[in-house]
């Protein structure tokens, strides 16, 4: 009776620890050790109340001394205790349990059990960081969601290729299977809240994808706006069509970038590494009360922490639900312009090409050049903003390899530049007038400010990459990813240039993740460094002159750490 109850206690507090570590109020690893470390003595109080005791004891010290305290002349020091030991070791305590039917029932039982418990505590693990945060499928049922069934959710605009264009992405759930219909209504407004000032029309050359979510039935529509007008308020409306009926509940109003022919200075908000806490939601905010007149919010790469695990959607959600409440004083949203991290890919791509598989970062966030490509997986990208403004969104070998975006990279800084240095040495006086401001951004810092080592992705886009910067005259490049701040010297072909006649890169990627300043480099490029949490809003006059400021936002107090002046360099 005392055995049997033992037993029962153990196989209570497996499934006890299994349902506590599947709601993710403990690891998994510590349900495993805990359910484990029990198992052993329960099997062996077992065995004493069953009277086996003795013969275990016997057995198992016989086969322990003989394996591995007793040596005969094959051992040596190099090989150690024979395998033997082992063997015997298993055959002793196998004999006793097969000999006696409790025991062996029991110890059956607890396997079936401890396996069941370990299956369960991590079945469908999600784990992801900044915060640290441990999900499976039976925690993420009682989890508040940002999405519910047969309603519309995080409807958001994307940057588009030049200012007539906005890229429309919406969500929605539903569970009796895709919609019949999907469609994004657009129109002019003249505030966030009023009517529309105008017809409305419907973009419809829209996508309806499945997110291949497993437990959720999410869908989303993709649309293109065109032809729209610059520094111009629109609502973007998405309906579906369900078969529950038509639920259109999703909206957002935004106000286009200035147009192409446009002298107004172009305004540029955000960082990299994006805390999915409040943290990094409310250093946004700070930004925005310093740059209430930003046009563009970008955010350099690990936006979730996800790592690329499907059972992470809902990290996404928090993510994308963030970035729909972020509004100027108008009430407008912003144009979002995203790059791919390390934590987007769950790791490194370093070669050849795996694209499909990073699903979610491409599904949510489609950006590229062409209206509708047939590679939908692209990762990198170009804008024109206004009259004088250009960016260029690179991967940093993590979804793409570094060599493919090459001839892309080329094409797009002669586009937006007007000039190629490879034809004319040296571009005329009408020429300097139309050349773009140009900003790369990629999230791999080339010119790191920490310790932390380098992939080999670093180093060929050091190859790859930095020459053309340093070919086309490049002013200034955004990197991320190291949870820090920094600013270099001008940089040119490795050297720093005390004329100013190179390449400023910018970085490191703190949006409220943590920074540690045991870990800067303190490295001579360097011309300012800080281990704190900042926003960059940077100002690009039509002269040519980029005005950047840091906010140090580790208190959200808005105080201004580092201030520069850099020019279109020529």
């Amino acid at each position: 009776m005392i055995a049997a109850f033992a037993a029962l206690a153990q196989m209570a507090t497996t499934v006890l620890l299994a349902g506590v570590a599947g709601y993710g109020f403990i690891p998994p690893w510590v349900a495993f050790v805990v359910s484990a470390s029990l198992w052993i003595p329960a099997v062996g109080f077992c065995m004493i109340m069953t009277g086996s005791s003795w013969r275990t004891a016997f057995l198992i010290t016989t086969a322990a001394k003989k394996g591995l305290f007793d040596r005969d002349n094959n051992d040596t020091e190099e090989n150690g205790p024979r395998c033997s030991a082992v063997v015997s070791l298993v055959r002793a305590t196998a004999l006793v349990v097969m000999k006696n039917p409790f025991v062996f029932w029991v110890t059956s039982v607890f396997s079936f059990v401890f396996v069941l418990s370990v299956v369960i505590a991590f079945a469908g693990v999600c784990w992801c960081t900044n915060p640290d945060s441990f999900t499976t499928w039976a925690s993420r049922r009682t989890e508040a969601k940002f999405c519910l069934p047969e309603q519309v959710c995080h409807v958001y605009p994307l940057l588009g290729h030049d200012p007539s264009r906005l890229r429309i992405v919406g969500h929605v759930i539903s569970l009796a299977g895709p919609p019949l219909e999907a469609r994004v209504e657009a129109c002019e407004v003249a505030s966030a809240a009023g009517p529309c000032v105008a017809p409305s029309w419907s973009l419809t050359t829209a996508i309806v994808d499945h997110a291949h979510i497993e437990e959720d039935r999410r869908y989303l529509v993709h649309a293109l706006a065109t032809n729209l007008s610059g520094s111009t308020p629109y609502r973007f409306t998405v309906v579906f069509v369900l078969a529950q009926g038509v639920v259109t509940d999703g909206a957002t109003t935004v106000r286009t970038v200035p147009g192409i022919e446009s002298d107004e200075p172009v305004v540029l908000l955000g960082g990299g590494d994006y805390h999915s806490s409040g943290t990094g939601i409310a250093m946004l905010r700070a930004g925005l009360v310093e740059a209430p007149d930003a046009h563009v919010l970008y955010v350099g790469g690990d936006l979730s922490y996800a790592n690329n695990l499907r059972t992470c959607y809902l990290r996404w959600d928090r993510f994308l639900h963030a970035m729909s409440t972020i509004v100027n004083a108008d009430g407008f949203s912003l144009p979002l312009l995203t790059i791919p991290g390390n934590h987007e890919s769950g790791g490194y791509l370093e070669a050849g090409s795996n694209r499909e598989e990073y699903y979610f970062y491409a599904a949510y966030l489609p950006q590229y050049d062409l209206d509708w490509p047939e590679d939908r997986t692209i990762t990198f990208h170009s804008h024109r903003i206004a009259s004088h403004v250009g960016l260029v969104a690179l991967d940093s070998g993590l979804m793409v390899p570094v060599s493919d975006q090459v001839e892309f990279l080329k094409g797009a800084l002669i586009s937006l530049r007007g000039f190629d240095p490879d034809v004319v040495s040296q571009p005329n006086a009408s020429v300097v007038d139309s050349m773009r401001f140009v900003i790369p951004l990629y999230h791999n810092a080339v010119y790191g400010s920490t310790t932390r080592s380098r992939v080999s992705a670093v180093d060929e886009m050091k190859r790859r990459f930095l020459p053309l910067f340093d070919v086309h005259k490049i002013p200034l490049v955004l990197e991320f990813h190291e949870h820090t701040y920094k600013r270099t010297f001008a940089m040119n072909q490795g050297n720093i240039r005390t004329d100013g006649d190179g390449v400023v890169y910018l970085g490191d990627g703190a949006l409220g993740v943590y920074s540690d300043s045991r870990e800067l480099g303190h490295y001579d490029y360097i011309a300012r460094e800080a281990a704190a949490n900042y926003i960059t809003i940077l100002r690009v006059f039509a002269n040519g002159t980029c005005h950047g400021s840091t906010i140090d936002a580790a208190g959200f107090g808005g105080r201004v750490y580092d201030e520069f002046v850099l020019r279109k360099r020529v």
